[in-house]
């Protein structure tokens, strides 16, 4: 493996190849790295859209909801409130 002159800035970078053994797969290492972003990205997605839908399911009764936001609004008025 020959590095040349790694101090003379007027090389040939064909002959330095043997630094850097994947030279070439740039392009593939971006196409991994663009679908694995996507993915990641669309799997959030999902995990929050089911979390979402649970949460709907579990307040479709309005007379939980009126007890979640009477809940929410006392624990409000405890903290406001002067000690």
């Amino acid at each position: 493996m020959t590095r040349t002159d790694l101090n003379n800035w007027l090389l040939d970078f064909n002959e330095i190849n043997g630094i850097y053994i994947f030279s070439g797969s740039e392009g593939l290492w971006f196409l991994i790295c663009l679908i694995s972003i996507i993915w990641f990205i669309l799997a959030i997605y999902r995990v929050e859209k089911n979390e979402h839908i649970s949460i709907e399911e579990e307040l479709s009764d309005p007379e939980d909801l009126k007890a979640l936001i009477i809940e929410i609004n006392s624990e409000e008025a405890d903290k406001n409130s002067p000690t």
